[in-house]
Formats: C-alpha cells, sequence, structure tokens
C-alpha cells in the first residue's frame, strides 16, 4: 500500500458539511471553555513573566507558580478569568471561518497545507476584533496581586510597579468593581483606542501564530504518515503533530508576544516599547516568557487537538461515519 497519500485522505479531515451543527457547536463551546479553564493559570504566569523588567520579580515560570500560590493564594492564578470567558462565543466565529476558508483554497490551491495556513490566519483576523480589548482588560486583571499579607508586601511593590492601573482594594473587592475601574481608566485616558492597543502586533502574534499552527500541525501529520506504519491511529498522530506544532509557532511568534503584552499593559507606542524592551533585554526578548508560553501552547495544542477531533467524530452526520478512519 502506499504511504505517502493525500493529507486530506490519510488522516481523514472531515469537512465542514459533513458535521451536525446543532451537535458540533455547543460541544465546540463546552471544549473551549474547558481548556481554557485548564490552561489560564499558565496564560496568567506568562503574563506576569512577561511584563516584568528582567527577573526582578520572578526568576522563572516555576518561581512565579511557587510564589503566586504561596503569597497570593490559588484564586491569583484565575484573575481575569471572568472577563477572558467572554471570549469563548468567538472560538465558534474562529472554527466556522477557519472551516469555510480552508475548504474554499484547499479547492483552489490543490495544496491543503497553504490552504490551512491561510485559514488559519484569516479566521484569527476576524477574531481579533472580539478578543483585544477583552485581553487587554484581562492582562490588567491579572498583574493585580491578591490576598494581602506581611510576607508578600515586596511583591505587591513591584507588581504595582508594572501595573499602570492602580485599583483600592475596596473596589477591586467588589463584584466586578476591578473590571469597570479598569475600563473606565481605559476610556478615560485613552478612549476607544485604548481597548485596541496593540492590535497590530496582536494580529502578528495571533493570526501568524494561528496560521503557522495549522501549517506545521499539517506538515508534521504528513511527515508522520510517511514514517509510521498504515495501521497507525490517526488520531495518535494528530496528538503529536499538535504539540510540535504548537512549539514551532512559538518559537517564531515569541518577540511579538513579548511587545504586545508590553504595548498593552503600559500603554506606551511601539518604537518607545521596543526601545525600553532593547534597553532593559537584549536578545532575552527572544525567549522572555516563553517556558510558560511553550507549556500553555503545548497542552493547549494537546487538549484542542484531541478536543476538535472528537467533537468532530461525535458531529458526523450518520451517512459520512462509514466512509470516515479514525
Amino acid at each position: 500500500m502506499e504511504l505517502s497519500r493525500d493529507l486530506e485522505n490519510e488522516i481523514h479531515v472531515v469537512e465542514f458539511h459533513m458535521l451536525d451543527k446543532i451537535k458540533f457547536y455547543p460541544l465546540t463551546l463546552m471544549t473551549s471553555l474547558s481548556v481554557r479553564g485548564l490552561l489560564y493559570p499558565l496564560t496568567m504566569v506568562r503574563t506576569r513573566l512577561q511584563t516584568q523588567t528582567g527577573k526582578t520579580v520572578y526568576k522563572g515560570m516555576f518561581d512565579a507558580i511557587v510564589k503566586i500560590g504561596s503569597r497570593e493564594g490559588f484564586r491569583a492564578f484565575y484573575q481575569g478569568f471572568g472577563v477572558s470567558c467572554i471570549q469563548i462565543p468567538s472560538s465558534v466565529i474562529y472554527i466556522t471561518i477557519y472551516e469555510s476558508v480552508r475548504q474554499y483554497w484547499a479547492a483552489r490551491l490543490n495544496n491543503g497545507h497553504i490552504a490551512s495556513m491561510v485559514a488559519g490566519f484569516s479566521a484569527s483576523c476576524v477574531n481579533q476584533l472580539f478578543i483585544v480589548p477583552l485581553d487587554i482588560v484581562s492582562q490588567h486583571l491579572m498583574l493585580m496581586e491578591g490576598k494581602k499579607s506581611a510576607s508578600n508586601k515586596r511583591i505587591e511593590e513591584k507588581l504595582q510597579k508594572l501595573q499602570k492601573i492602580h485599583i483600592s482594594d475596596e473596589i477591586k473587592n467588589s463584584k466586578f468593581g476591578a473590571v469597570r475601574a479598569i475600563c473606565r481608566e481605559i476610556m478615560q485616558s485613552e478612549g476607544l483606542r485604548g481597548f485596541y492597543k496593540g492590535s497590530g502586533v496582536s494580529l502578528a502574534v495571533y493570526s501568524a501564530g494561528s496560521g503557522f499552527w495549522w501549517l506545521f500541525y499539517n506538515l508534521y501529520g504528513t511527515w508522520m504518515i510517511e514514517i509510521f506504519p498504515v495501521s497507525t491511529s490517526r488520531l495518535a498522530l494528530k496528538m503529536v503533530a499538535a504539540p510540535l506544532a504548537g512549539i514551532s509557532s512559538v518559537i517564531l511568534t515569541n518577540p511579538f508576544d513579548v511587545l504586545r503584552t508590553r504595548v498593552q499593559v503600559l500603554g506606551e507606542s511601539y518604537n518607545e516599547t521596543l526601545k525600553i524592551l532593547w534597553r532593559e533585554e537584549r536578545w532575552n526578548i527572544l525567549t522572555k516568557g516563553i517556558s510558560a508560553r511553550m507549556t500553555t501552547s503545548c497542552l493547549f495544542s494537546l487538549m484542542i487537538a484531541f478536543g476538535y477531533e472528537s467533537v468532530k467524530r461525535f458531529s458526523l452526520k450518520e451517512e459520512f461515519k462509514a466512509d470516515v478512519r479514525w
């Protein structure tokens, strides 16, 4: 049996028209919520690592996890999670655009790899309209210190230096008080444009990252099909291809992610932020926060690939089930 075959047939990519949307969309939302809830603490840690100067607050990912957990409590890992959850419906928009664009270009380009990259880029571009404002608010929430104690006073002072918006404890502890205060402060100081601060570099991070992820996901899948026996589970191959694609995408986009975080949190211009980053970090900008981001990306890629492929399997219409091999 010939091993090198078209990727679409070999790993059985299920086309969008083959899915029962009544099952597909609710399951997609549930999967997105589950993955976001599990990985949010690492996103919060990454944001703090990328915002600090050098290693003034945390020495690295594991040091940050230990310090935040011991000094601020478990709830600190989910600061801003409620705001972040508003992004979950956008996952339906993303996957709908991705599947539609991929199917459109695959037929015209006759190249599944490039079609997937273009589709991933396009879907993420549209998604940024909804995600960037929520990202900015949740990042400010992530930088707020948790519970107070004498042992973490020095950490609180260092975190306050990273945060440009300062809120009283009374407002912070009230329901949605911090969110309202942050939104009001951004609106008063920068207007509506403040909610889209760093949107240009966000496109470079998320849209390019999304395009690269789908490109590498397909490429690695193809290579593994040629290496492993034909009898190997295609889902198992996807579970290997997904984290590898995540790592590759992170390496290519990490400097832009550091710039995005600094611009959105500190509110400076691109040029000024780049000057500050170069003065403070030099070539460390290439790897700043990369351990937390890479860990998050690997786990996210693995969970998303498994969750998405499983959702597609459960949502497959009856007339196509006999033709699809998993």
